[in-house]
């Protein structure tokens, strides 16, 4: 039996005689996407099988760091109205600090891709999921140099077996993933329905506009605003939305289909009473994203979820500032302590900064480490109760991120997310650093 390979833009089709290849295969397995990206020689690749009459099938590297319904529409729009008779597959692996995936990002991107069975190992499954899901969807299971694979907790049987990532073939020079079928044969994909129109709503919370561009950039110059609550036709889906009159990144946009209404948020809303009001600003507002923090080599939208909370902050507390103008303040009257690390320069703030700014009108005043990230709590309240805001230092995919609690309701603590301007349910279990200011009167 031949084997069935898996290959990517690291096969390069100038390297490859797909003739001679196509004859010593079974089928194979096309990386369609990385993330929201397209693999760059997916196509070529597909053309090239297809006109041998090899039987193909796509799969998808997912990554934890990116937005799962926009990883699921680049996919789909990928392999939309494509012979795919080895199926769809969900590359569930990545384990990698600051894309590592979790278990709710994969079980959120296989509600939107229902059809795709899932790539894994029984170590990376291990520790991505925990535990026994998904058994109802075809598995293709990677295990080098056994005999007979080791199946990820819940499968009793699988589709395919990646048995080697060195495989040799004649037709191209290099090492090949290869896979033999198993005790699941891949049923045949049936056709997708043609798509629907889709549209897209701008999220309430994206104030005071997005910024419509002429390519799909940040490079690219403004060609138009669309305004919270403005719904609009969507030509093309991924990290950026193709428009009608051109390209907005889709974070900003909740997407659905034409004739039905848009879905509710899937947070749950804040409640109505009980929550400081503060300016919901986020560290990705266009308005400010791009501006250098300080004279580092990094801009607001990658590193400044502390100045975006602290500019909130003392907007509660009778100063009023957005990101951009602290931003400006703390880069003019020494705000920041710049640091040197790996050839890289890091803007880090000086908590004292805002009492100097407001004429020690506002001054810092609690501020209490937690090594272990627990036993925050009782620090929390005690702020809370004074009627502050708490600044906390937590974990977002290993990396260190602020947040801003509002306050406490039914038990749980409500946050001000400055990745999105969101206020939420906090979700961030440890803490690390609470930090809070007071207004002399």
């Amino acid at each position: 039996m031949k084997p069935i390979i898996d290959i990517s833009f690291w096969q390069d089709p100038r390297l490859i005689n797909y003739d001679l290849l196509a004859s010593q295969i079974d089928g194979v397995i096309l990386r369609a996407a990385y993330g929201t990206s397209k693999d760059t020689k997916f196509e070529t690749h597909y053309t090239e099988f297809r006109k041998r009459n090899v039987p193909v099938g796509a799969y998808h590297y997912i990554l934890g760091n990116v937005s799962i319904p926009s990883q699921a529409n680049a996919f789909l729009s990928y392999t939309a109205g494509k012979t795919l008779d080895l199926g769809l597959w969900m590359d569930v692996e990545d384990t990698r600090a600051g894309t590592k995936l979790s278990r709710k990002q994969v079980l959120d991107y296989a509600a939107l891709v229902p059809s795709a069975g899932v790539y894994t190992s029984y170590y990376k499954w291990l520790e991505i999921m925990g535990g026994v899901y998904l058994t109802d969807r075809k598995l293709w299971v990677a295990h080098y140099g056994a005999n007979k694979p080791k199946l990820p907790t819940g499968w009793t049987e699988y589709a395919l077996w990646q048995y080697t990532s060195e495989g040799r073939l004649n037709g191209y020079n290099g090492n090949l993933d290869c896979n033999r079928r198993g005790t699941v044969t891949p049923p045949p994909v049936i056709p997708e329905p043609e798509p629907v129109k889709q549209k897209a709503q701008v999220y309430a919370w994206a104030t005071p506009y997005v910024f419509v561009r002429d390519k799909p950039s940040m490079t690219g110059k403004i060609v138009g605003k669309n305004y919270p609550l403005t719904t609009v036709d969507v030509l093309g889906d991924g990290e950026w939305l193709t428009l009608i009159n051109g390209y907005s990144m889709s974070k900003y946009y909740r997407r659905y289909a034409e004739g039905i209404s848009p879905l509710p948020d899937p947070e749950p809303k804040p409640p109505v009473s009980g929550l400081l009001n503060l300016p919901h600003y986020s560290q990705n507002d266009p308005l400010w994203a791009q501006d250098k923090i300080g004279t580092s080599n990094f801009n607001i939208g990658a590193k400044g979820c502390l100045l975006t909370i602290t500019a909130a902050g003392l907007s509660y507390l009778g100063y009023s500032v957005d990101p951009k103008q602290y931003n400006k303040l703390a880069t003019n009257k020494g705000g920041y302590l710049i640091t040197v690390e790996g050839g890289k320069r890091y803007a880090n703030m000086y908590w004292k900064f805002p009492d100097i700014l407001t004429g020690q009108q506002i001054v810092r005043d609690e501020y209490q480490t937690f090594a272990s990230g627990k036993g925050w709590e009782q620090s929390a309240n005690g702020i809370l109760a004074k009627g502050k805001p708490v600044w906390c230092e937590v974990r977002l995919n290993n990396y260190q991120h602020w947040v801003m609690i509002l306050g406490k309701v039914d038990g749980d603590y409500w946050i001000l997310d400055p990745i999105d301007g969101h206020v939420k349910v906090m979700n961030y279990p440890y803490v690390y650093r609470t930090v809070s200011y007071s207004k002399i009167k």
